[in-house]
């Protein structure tokens, strides 16, 4: 029966190219293309990146395609009926594919599917600083607060899948950016954090391009996906409370 549906749903095909009854070409880098995702989903902490390049050979017209790898969130080898199903194919960073994800049994029933939600507020990067010999070390840690217990649970299982607080623990010298910036630290460094930001909003027109300046990232969750390390950030400067000091006045 595999066989079969595996011939009928042929992701390999489709993945090179395939060319409709039309006569029309449509293929993985197509729907990658279309989509408009600029970071992993999984992971939000590598861009995937879409490359279409002309070049010409030897008089010969040709189009240098690359794109990001296709994780069947329903695995192929299981699911051989979703095997090109647009819903079921998710760009992602070779990390998530191949070293995690890889031919785990994901279902939505068990595991948070990308497309239809995220962490949210449901789970939030959160970090202790502790100092050892003057410098500030940060353990970062992503803390699941819903009260939902079976989405508690799926929630739990996917950041366990994709290695989310092991492969974090790579970016505290972006929270000790984001902790520098706050108010938290002596006395002399919180009045030049106040005169920076001062400075800061006489330039910027809303509370959204004042954040893109500051913290080199988006402040909205639906932008996240545009650049890496979007929500790891905002949890941050929402836990110390870094915008309440955004001020127009």
């Amino acid at each position: 029966m595999y066989p079969v549906l595996k011939l009928i749903f042929d992701y390999d095909t489709f993945s090179d190219r395939k060319t409709t009854s039309s006569g029309k070409k449509y293929s993985a880098f197509n729907l990658v293309k279309e989509i408009g995702l600029k970071t992993c989903p999984y992971c939000n902490r590598q861009f995937i990146t879409v490359l279409e390049k002309k070049r010409i050979s030897k008089g010969i017209h040709d189009i240098q395609k690359r794109r990001p790898a296709l994780d069947h969130f329903y695995p192929r080898s299981r699911y051989p009926i979703f095997g090109i199903s647009f819903y079921n194919l998710i760009p992602s960073c070779s990390f998530c594919n191949s070293s995690f994800k890889r031919d785990e049994d994901t279902t939505t029933e068990r595991y948070i599917h990308p497309y239809e939600e995220g962490y949210s507020n449901f789970a939030k990067f959160k970090f202790t600083p502790t100092t050892n010999n003057s410098k500030v070390k940060m353990s970062i840690k992503l803390e699941i607060n819903e009260i939902d217990k079976k989405k508690k649970k799926r929630i739990t299982k996917t950041a366990r899948l994709f290695k989310i607080n092991e492969i974090y623990q790579n970016h505290s010298d972006l929270a000790q950016e984001i902790y520098e910036k706050s108010l938290k630290n002596s006395k002399g460094q919180a009045d030049s954090v106040k005169k920076i930001i001062r400075t800061i909003c006489k330039y910027t027109t809303t509370e959204e391009e004042f954040y893109k300046f500051y913290f080199g990232n988006y402040k909205n969750e639906e932008d996240f996906e545009k650049r890496p390390l979007a929500k790891f950030t905002s949890d941050l400067v929402d836990e110390l409370q870094i915008m309440r000091l955004y001020s127009k006045q």
